[in-house]
């Protein structure tokens, strides 16, 4: 059910890693460094971004007040009408994942704000 759970599975996802294609964040995703970063070295290799898994962290980032903040971090992306963010959304009856566009999502947060 994940990517450990076979070596090939595995060694996939460190292929993607090895050549910068799944970069994972160690910081702070509202922070004025991690991402905006990364953003500026996907700009600079004239790629952009095309999936964007936040996991749970988003609870966190709203329950703290720095989630506008993220926003803003998240839109300093090279992106295309294609690029996804993929939510872990969290309710009464557990928790599932939401596929979302990033220009969606921000337009719906702007919106909400």
């Amino acid at each position: 059910r994940n990517y450990l759970a076979a070596e090939e599975s595995f060694q996939f996802v460190w292929a993607l890693e090895a050549r910068d294609a799944v970069i994972p964040v160690v910081g702070n995703l509202s922070g004025p460094s991690a991402l905006t970063g990364i953003a500026r070295a996907l700009r600079d290799r004239g790629d952009s971004l095309s999936a964007f898994y936040l996991s749970n962290v988003e609870f966190y980032l709203d329950r703290d007040g720095s989630y506008p903040r993220f926003l803003v971090n998240l839109t300093r992306f090279p992106r295309t009408d294609r690029s996804v963010v993929i939510r872990s959304i969290f309710g009464r009856g557990g928790s599932y994942s939401e596929v979302q566009g990033i220009g969606d999502l921000v337009s719906q947060s702007a919106v909400a704000r």
